[in-house]
């Protein structure tokens, strides 16, 4: 008998929080911010590849902003066991299933920060590349603050333009979703 009433009392506590989950994210939808959906592995590959033309095995610190539920940061955290993986995510749940991600895919080197990007001083961080999975309206000026604090830094950008500043290097690849990838140095 108690242990019915445990399970029926943890799905419900389930079930409320993924109908929380999907409300947050028909909201994110709806304002037209950011995309719900995560980075596709086409992306990620890419993202990777462009990594290790600039980083190889040396160690390196990647901010990925805009990192939802972490799939794009642990994933890059597992390719490069030598890199720190800073998520940052505006969405509390997010960061907190990015968590659990983390710990469920054993990943050491990401950690998930909830941060508002546009308020962020991402001096403190000290990032050699940043990934961005931003909205539209967002890209531009968290581009243009990273590249103006951050004399060195790699800005890979997904899907979005920072508008006025010329990419190095545009990386192709057919999705509905993602892509293309460009790349930005200060």
């Amino acid at each position: 008998m108690i242990f019915d009433i445990l399970t029926l009392v943890l799905l419900l506590l389930w079930f409320a929080a993924a109908i929380h989950f999907i409300a947050t994210l028909i909201f994110q939808v709806v304002r037209k911010s950011t995309s719900p959906l995560s980075s596709n592995k086409t992306a990620i590959t890419e993202t990777a590849k462009i990594l290790s033309q600039h980083f190889s095995d040396k160690p390196f610190t990647l901010i990925d902003i805009g990192s939802g539920n972490g799939r794009t940061a642990i994933a890059i955290a597992r390719m490069f066991p030598q890199a720190k993986i800073v998520g940052l995510e505006h969405n509390p749940h997010l960061v907190a299933f990015a968590k659990l991600n983390a710990f469920l895919h054993r990943t050491k080197n990401a950690r998930f920060i909830n941060a508002d990007a546009m308020k962020t001083d991402f001096k403190k961080l000290k990032p050699d590349a940043a990934y961005l999975y931003l909205g539209e309206k967002q890209t531009t000026p968290t581009g243009k603050n990273l590249l103006a604090a951050l004399p060195k830094i790699i800005i890979i950008s997904n899907k979005f333009e920072i508008d006025g500043v010329r990419p190095k290097q545009t990386v192709n690849f057919n999705s509905f979703v993602n892509g293309p990838l460009r790349i930005y140095k200060s």
